[in-house]
């Protein structure tokens, strides 16, 4: 059996729509450092190295910027604070704890920013 949708009509509808089909960036990195940037808001940064891994979180980015973090490679990546920064998670880990481990970072402006996910 085939439902068929008829096609958004209003403005509410479409952007219902065109949330529903956004499709997520990713940021592929196979370097060992990466500082983030305004443009990794709301997307995927995967981190691909062999070898350890150091993301620079600066002051600058804006409140409600965030991000998702994965270790895609054997590397270990873990978050350093920037100039300016200070970067919060429970019981201070830093480190994402294995490889395929994510993490999501959250800015609540000014320089101060939330991490939480699969950490060590």
């Amino acid at each position: 059996m085939t439902f068929i949708r008829p096609a958004p009509t209003g403005v509410g509808e479409l952007a219902e729509a065109a949330r529903r089909t956004r499709q997520i960036r990713v940021n592929q990195q196979t370097g060992t450092t990466y500082t983030f940037v305004v443009a990794d808001n709301d997307r995927i940064v995967e981190f691909t190295s062999a070898t350890a891994v150091t993301a620079t979180v600066p002051s600058d980015l804006p409140a409600g910027w965030n991000c998702v973090v994965v270790q895609i490679g054997a590397g270990k990546v873990t978050f350093a604070a920037g100039g300016g920064s200070t970067v919060n998670s429970a019981n201070s880990k830093l480190g994402i704890s294995a490889r395929y481990g994510t993490a999501t970072i959250y800015s609540r402006g000014s320089g101060l920013y939330l991490l939480s996910g699969s950490l060590n």
